[in-house]
């Protein structure tokens, strides 16, 4: 049995060349969804109130989730995935943090025939049984989304952190809204009025829930922001620059800069 990404530990190693002055741009700028293609289908389950569940699945490690509307199959970005294997087949659970209407979705074959199930709303716990928690859905045929047009997540970033510096400054990680890896990872140091991209070196998250380490670049000197997991007690955000340490305060997860210039490396 495997977890992601709660169990995922990363180092990679990024590269930043050019300077602040270079341009300005939007880096939260949203985008429409584009119509995409479905993969290998793992699964379509109907709940009683009409809405399509689907699970599909790229490659290794790689799944999406989909739910109806209307004549469309919108993507969901999946916060966490699960799987499990037994001798007759496959498990699947995957959590969507979506603001508006999360959920959980199971998808299971292991024993010999095809069950599906959701549990809407927040979930704390990686798995659930089909029929005793959450709702059960009706298995479907590939026909039953025969002429709908599959729409991806729309496009552009998501704030991974948004903190404050001693000083005033604020410190903006960014990272695409779907499809990323560590990477993809930008930050920003600046005020409101100036916040001008820093070249990332490396990012590494640990295995407990999200402790992150962000090595990059500020005004020619190396630094470390650090952001301990928010399912650990007791630690602080801090940045680590010319030998000092600096407290950070940190916004609540999912706030984001508002009425924020950007100058892009």
């Amino acid at each position: 049995m495997r977890w992601l990404p709660w169990l995922l530990v990363a180092v990679v190693t990024g590269c930043g060349n050019g300077t602040s002055e270079d341009r300005s741009c939007t880096p939260l700028a949203s985008e429409p969804a584009q119509e995409i293609f479905l993969s290998t289908v793992l699964g379509i389950g109907r709940h009683a109130d009409g809405t399509l569940y689907l699970l599909d699945q790229r490659g290794p490690g790689d799944y999406r989730a989909f739910v109806s509307q209307g004549a469309s199959l919108g993507r969901r970005s999946i916060s966490g995935i699960g799987t499990g294997q037994e001798a007759a087949g496959t498990w699947y659970v995957v959590t969507i943090e979506d603001p508006d209407a999360p959920f959980t979705l199971k998808v299971d074959d292991t024993s010999g025939a095809l069950r599906m199930g959701v549990v809407r709303g927040v979930f704390a716990d990686r798995d659930f049984v089909i029929g005793e928690m959450g709702d059960v859905l009706e298995v479907q045929s590939t026909d039953a989304i025969t002429g709908m047009t599959v729409l991806d997540v729309p496009g552009g970033a998501v704030v991974e952190y948004f903190a404050h510096l001693p000083d005033g400054r604020a410190l903006v990680v960014t990272r695409p809204s779907a499809d990323w890896s560590y990477g993809d990872f930008r930050l920003f140091v600046g005020t409101a009025e100036r916040m001008i991209q820093q070249p990332v070196a490396s990012v590494q998250r640990a295995r407990d829930g999200g402790t992150t380490w962000i090595q990059f670049t500020l005004d020619g000197t190396t630094a470390i922001a650090f952001f301990p997991s928010p399912l650990l007690e007791g630690g602080y955000p801090t940045l680590d620059v010319g030998g000092d340490s600096l407290t950070l305060a940190l916004e609540p997860a999912g706030t984001s800069p508002t009425n924020f210039s950007f100058l892009c490396l």
